[in-house]
């Protein structure tokens, strides 16, 4: 069973990022799941980016292969979006597979992607998009990954 630790790295009193080595087929990945504060005040969009940046850090310092998922609470298109791929060394499951949005699908004039699977190097990305409908106002991001 993987060992999960959890890290506020916000100072906000809430912990913002899960990680766990997990095994497959013999193999260890590690995988952190990371849900962002939504930047709605400076302070908060602050908090975020902070959030962002240990992740990324994280991620680029990793000896396996990793996977960050989660509800970042930023689109694909956001300069904090790509200091994390690029400042992780991750690449987006998503990325060329078009607009998919995740959060408020079902109402057009607010649909966002902010849900996201990002990958290292080390990871072959064979297939993402977006699930159905689960009862939230978020959708899945479904990815098939291969080592």
């Amino acid at each position: 069973m993987p060992r999960v630790a959890r890290h506020d790295g916000t100072e906000l009193g809430r912990p913002a990022l899960q990680a766990a080595i997990v095994a497959v087929e013999g193999r260890r990945i590690q995988v952190y799941g990371l849900h962002t504060h939504w930047p709605i005040t400076p302070s908060l969009a602050h908090a975020r980016d902070e959030a962002l940046h240990a992740a990324a850090a994280l991620a680029r310092d990793s000896t396996l292969p990793v996977v960050l998922l989660g509800d970042l609470n930023l689109t694909p298109y956001s300069p904090p979006f790509d200091r994390l791929l690029g400042d992780g060394r991750l690449r987006d499951a998503m990325q060329g597979r078009g607009w998919q949005p995740t959060w408020q699908a079902g109402f057009w004039p607010l649909a966002l992607r902010i849900d996201h699977v990002l990958a290292s190097p080390g990871l072959c990305v064979d297939d993402a998009t977006v699930g159905p409908a689960v009862g939230s106002d978020h959708r899945p991001v479904l990815a098939r990954l291969r080592l």
